[in-house]
């Protein structure tokens, strides 16, 4: 499937009537290698968008932002810039302690901006900016991308029709330090299993075995219960030598499974899968080349791109439903750490 398949299949919101003029704060990797390719991917069919300005405090990381974009002014002051009129719109590529620092300014003069998760470690804090913003009628969206990925809003529609008996999900990496995969990579796949199942509850979590010097475990298992009742088995793991991403949902005669490649070489595909009577129907599979370089592949495959065009498009509407709210990064951010403190304390399953 090509590019012009897949956008047909799972097409774009439409493109803004009026010229956006996105300043980017924080110009580091995740900016560089997802948010940056799902701009020029935008660009390229179009779009009447433009990155007029860059922020960050590293030369190196301004440069190559400068690169990307050389029309776009540089600064190293994000509260100047935020002050400015350089912007009709912001994406934040930051830390937690500085987007802390920066979103009561994004309130008060009315910022449109995406964020980049997780806006804060702490989720009182998280929850007092969700309020704020919902008071203040501000338009935040948070960038989990994986709510926008090939096919995910399809397969929730069709979870949607069926009576499910459980969910599993194995969120594996190859090679992750631990402490960053359990507060920066983890909640990718419990902000997902709330898409695709709605709020969910703690049951039980253990974890594996502690690692030498640390209080965090080498995996965690968990499960949680759905609404509905359907049990959800969480199995996460930070080095386990290959990377495996997959959701499995199970009716009384069928199985949906949707998974992502691994992430080498072209960072491609998702895939999604019904298994009944021995049969497999496979709904999509877009593991083919589709961008000009892997990058731009990836912010397809994973949500960047559709992630950044709905912003983008719907930031002025009234009723604007940023799919991922800050609300919903603090219900993720509490379950996740209810999750991570069961773990450490039932280690081994003791």
């Amino acid at each position: 499937m090509n590019l012009e398949e897949m956008l047909k299949t799972f097409p774009l919101p439409p493109a803004p009537k009026t010229p956006v003029r996105l300043g980017v704060i924080g110009c580091g990797g995740i900016a560089r290698n997802a948010h940056f390719p799902a701009l020029k991917t935008l660009l390229d069919l179009g779009w009447p968008l433009s990155v007029s300005a860059v922020c960050d405090l590293k030369a190196e990381n301004l440069e190559l932002a400068r690169r990307a974009f050389p029309s776009a002014k540089a600064h190293t002051d994000s509260v100047a810039l935020l002050k400015s009129d350089e912007a009709d719109a912001f994406l934040f590529c930051l830390f937690p302690e500085v987007v802390e620092k920066l979103l009561p300014l994004c309130f008060e003069r009315g910022i449109p901006l995406l964020v980049e998760k997780p806006v804060s470690h702490d989720p009182a804090r998280l929850l007092a900016f969700a309020e704020e913003a919902e008071r203040r009628k501000a338009v935040v969206q948070v960038a989990f991308n994986r709510r926008f990925a090939s096919g995910a809003k399809a397969v929730r529609e069709s979870l949607g029709k069926e009576s499910l008996t459980g969910a599993a999900i194995r969120f594996w990496r190859r090679d992750r330090v631990a402490s960053n995969f359990y507060h920066d990579t983890m909640v990718h796949a419990v902000n997902l299993a709330q898409y695709f199942l709605g709020p969910l509850t703690l049951e039980r979590a253990e974890g594996g075995g502690p690692q030498s010097g640390s209080p965090l475990t080498p995996w965690i298992i968990a499960r949680l219960r759905a609404p509905s009742g359907v049990a959800c088995e969480l199995d996460v793991r930070p080095a386990v030598g290959q990377d495996t991403e997959t959701y499995e949902f199970f009716a009384q005669k069928r199985t949906h499974h949707w998974a992502f490649a691994a992430i080498t070489g072209s960072q491609g595909g998702g895939r999604w899968a019904v298994l009944e009577g021995g049969q497999q129907d496979c709904r999509f599979d877009f593991n083919a080349a589709l961008a000009k370089d892997p990058s731009e592949e990836m912010s397809l495959m994973r949500g960047f791109t559709h992630q950044l065009a709905h912003f983008l498009s719907g930031r002025g509407l009234p009723d604007f439903d940023p799919v991922s709210s800050l609300r919903t990064a603090w219900e993720t951010a509490s379950l996740s750490d209810r999750i991570r403190e069961q773990a450490g304390a039932n280690v081994n399953g003791h």
